[in-house]
């Protein structure tokens, strides 16, 4: 580690009391002309937190398909094998590391890091080989403009391709969250059509919107293969043709992933791999304190520490997502994401993919209410209509208890109908 002399008397303290000793001292650091850093080394051993007991686990007495995409393998109470495995390794003290480090990426590495971000380089996209770690949803969002506006020194707008949301905590991710004329829109960035309802319209207003901005001040078009706030997946007859505009533009395509990555979608870790196009980056926020862009050799940057961020909680976040995709890894999402959508194909119209989907209903609050009467809890979408986010490892008999509860509530409305 590095203190910087003068500066921080106290952790110099305790890192002595460690047994610390000085390795070199290096002077005109931190831009600065009496800047001095000692660098020093502690031998310390592997952390051990205190054993943790077997948590008790009442009764399940609700299905939980509203929020899987904070609590992937949802609440420990449903003693799935997923949960029961990370469960054990938080136990064994495997996760301990990032648990006991206060630390941060710009100051140190670990093995734990280290594995992630080969796992991370494993799956990305073949197109989009390098990656940017940031801390959090709309800092991924921020950092993702960043590196964007590195290659792109004008840039000053994005556009965001229908109702992208992208969190709500800094005044980017607010300006590309909500629509131009909405008071948290910070810097008035525009929002098309939503391309789910009229592709050509969509296409309209993000040329109209690069021809009014400039293509050279237009940072990126940000898009979210399937909203997470309509719970509706891009029809794939538009990726080409947006991709054709941004060919034209010269303006970067971004995906944002939050509803599709991490095996979601049912088609491999990303959806960006399997689209009838590239991007030139790739946004998503795995939930905790960390976020990953993955970008192209375009957008690649060079230039050391240009996008550092010091902010605790790097490792332990990035360990569990490499637990939990090691694992979702082995689930067949496909298959469950098949029968969910054939189950909730009885309820109304159904949009999205995978296990991210919307079902609009003739009474949409009518049918969630009944639902949650027969022990089922459901997302609600921006319009109101259904959203079902269940847990990625979501079991045979968990499906089968929505369509038994789906089937009665079918029932319950066609007898009220007559």
């Amino acid at each position: 580690g590095r203190n910087r002399v003068g500066e921080t008397p106290g952790i110099q303290h305790i890192n002595e009391r460690f047994g610390a000793w000085q390795v070199s001292l290096h002077e005109e650091q931190y831009g600065e002309p009496d800047g001095a850093a000692l660098y020093y080394r502690i031998p310390l051993g592997a952390p051990r937190l205190p054993g943790l007991a077997e948590p008790s686990r009442p009764a399940v007495s609700t299905l939980d398909l509203a929020s899987g995409l904070s609590a992937i393998f949802g609440d420990s109470a449903r003693q799935s094998d997923a949960y029961g495995e990370l469960a054990r390794a938080l136990r064994s003290g495997a996760l301990n590391g990032g648990l006991a480090n206060k630390m941060s990426l710009c100051n140190f590495v670990t093995p734990n890091v280290v594995r992630a971000s080969e796992w991370l380089r494993a799956l990305a996209p073949q197109e989009l080989a390098h990656l940017v770690i940031s801390n959090g949803r709309a800092e991924t969002v921020d950092k993702g403009l960043r590196a964007i506006k590195f290659h792109r020194g004008e840039g000053a707008v994005a556009i965001a391709i229908g109702p992208v949301w992208g969190g709500e905590s800094t005044a980017a991710s607010r300006s590309l969250s909500f629509a131009q004329s909405h008071e948290e829109n910070h810097f008035g960035w525009p929002t098309t059509t939503d391309p789910c309802e009229d592709m050509d319209r969509a296409l309209s207003d993000a040329r109209l919107a690069i021809e009014r901005e400039g293509a050279e001040r237009t940072l990126a078009m940000v898009i979210e293969p399937v909203y997470s706030l309509t719970g509706r997946a891009v029809p794939e007859a538009f990726w080409t043709r947006l991709r054709a505009l941004a060919d034209e533009t010269g303006v970067p395509l971004v995906t944002l992933e939050n509803t599709s990555a991490g095996y979601r979608s049912g088609r491999g870790a990303f959806r960006s791999s399997s689209l009838p196009i590239t991007v030139d980056a790739m946004w998503w926020y795995p939930g905790g304190q960390t976020g990953f862009i993955f970008l192209s050799d375009a957008l690649y940057v060079p230039d050391k520490l240009t996008l550092i961020s010091t902010w605790d909680g790097d490792e332990v976040s990035m360990t569990r997502m490499l637990w939990e995709s090691r694992l979702a890894r082995g689930i067949p999402v496909g298959e469950r994401a098949t029968r969910m959508r054939r189950i909730a194909e009885g309820l109304g119209d159904v949009d999205g993919e995978g296990l991210y989907l919307s079902v609009r209903t003739p009474d949409d609050d009518a049918t969630a209410g009944m639902l949650l009467d027969h022990g089922v809890r459901v997302g609600r979408a921006q319009d109101g209509a259904i959203l079902l986010a269940p847990p990625l490892d979501i079991s045979e008999a968990e499906l089968s208890r929505l369509a038994e509860a789906a089937a009665n509530v079918q029932g319950e409305l066609a007898g009220g109908a007559l």
